[in-house]
């Protein structure tokens, strides 16, 4: 269950307006559910440095869930319900986006080690799936995982490794803590 949600927002230096639109819908949607939530953005810095910097507000300040979101994303009001519907908020938790590049490819993976494997996206399941690694743009962690990340790995989550980016780097250690990742498909 979320009792108090982070919006963690890393950004390089400007939001997209249908980002921020997309923001001010879910603050709005928040606010008339009573959720109790709080929205920080830190920008100009190396995204793995604001991931880990968010992660530790987080943890810091008592919340239990961070809601990431990539300054680029349009998403519907509704996400976190979106996110949630499978009821595995203790896990790690994304949407089926694609990539922001051509080509549009889904940023879910069955793994990422020894080779990188993607889920193609005639073939992604109707309901909620585990996953191996998953693209950071819209993800639900419970703040447990960051704690316990952040405790393992020296105060950081999201350094990118040789091979893997700060978002799979992260999804990786905490698969390697016993956590799992899940992608919920069907309305995002």
């Amino acid at each position: 269950m979320i009792k108090k949600l982070l919006i963690a927002i890393p950004c390089y230096d400007v939001m997209r307006a249908e980002f921020v639109q997309s923001l001010l819908r879910l603050m709005s949607r928040l606010n008339r559910e009573r959720m109790w939530f709080e929205v920080k953005i830190i920008s100009g810095t190396v995204v793995h440095t604001a991931r880990d910097n968010l992660a530790k507000h987080a943890v810091n300040n008592g919340f239990s869930h961070v809601l990431w979101l990539d300054d680029d994303m349009v998403f519907e009001d509704s996400i976190l319900e979106d996110l949630t519907i499978s009821g595995k908020t203790d896990q790690i938790i994304c949407g089926r986006f694609v990539s922001r590049h051509n080509p549009f490819l889904p940023t879910i993976f069955k793994r990422v080690e020894p080779t990188v494997d993607r889920f193609d996206e005639d073939h992604i399941p109707g309901e909620a799936f585990r996953i191996g690694a998953c693209g950071f743009a819209c993800v639900l962690t419970p703040v447990q995982a960051l704690g316990d990340v952040l405790n393992n790995y020296h105060g950081k989550c999201f350094l990118p490794t040789e091979k893997a980016s700060e978002d799979i780097a992260f999804c990786l250690r905490a698969i390697g803590l016993g956590y799992e990742i899940w992608c919920e498909p069907t309305r995002s």
